[in-house]
């Protein structure tokens, strides 16, 4: 075979897969980085107010999607007085993709007390953290 020969070859290749990559990537559904990628949240630490009136949690979403926090259980009781850091946006509570920010739980926690804590997000996920109430 030819050098012109072998260069057809070649060229009839590489449309080939030109058109196998396209049809591929035509098939794809569209990138929306809310709907892509993995959901990791996790706290980083925490601080307790004076009295034990208030726990603060500090949250980093590591994960390769943002995270929507819809609610925050203590010991599998929805907390009623949750507030976000302003790190978080929207009425959804998102953060986003490398971002960190700050829920606070108030209510009154007894000291010596161990509290299971879980960040619910608006996909079902469950993001645990336990401390105990000094």
């Amino acid at each position: 075979m030819n050098v012109k020969g072998l260069f057809s070859i070649y060229i009839l290749s590489t449309v080939a897969l030109f058109f196998g990559i396209s049809l591929y990537l035509w098939m794809q559904p569209p990138f929306d980085p809310t709907s892509n990628g993995t959901e990791s949240l996790v706290v980083k630490g925490h601080s307790w107010a004076a009295g034990n009136v208030n726990i603060t949690l500090t949250v980093w979403n590591f994960g390769t999607r943002c995270v929507s926090v819809k609610e925050v259980l203590v010991d599998d009781v929805v907390a009623s007085n949750v507030t976000y850091g302003p790190a978080f946006s929207g009425t959804a509570n998102t953060l986003r993709v490398g971002e960190t920010g700050t829920i606070t739980i108030t209510q009154q926690f007894s000291s010596g007390i161990k509290y299971v804590f879980h960040m619910i997000s608006t996909s079902g996920n469950s993001y645990p953290y336990v401390t105990t109430a000094p």
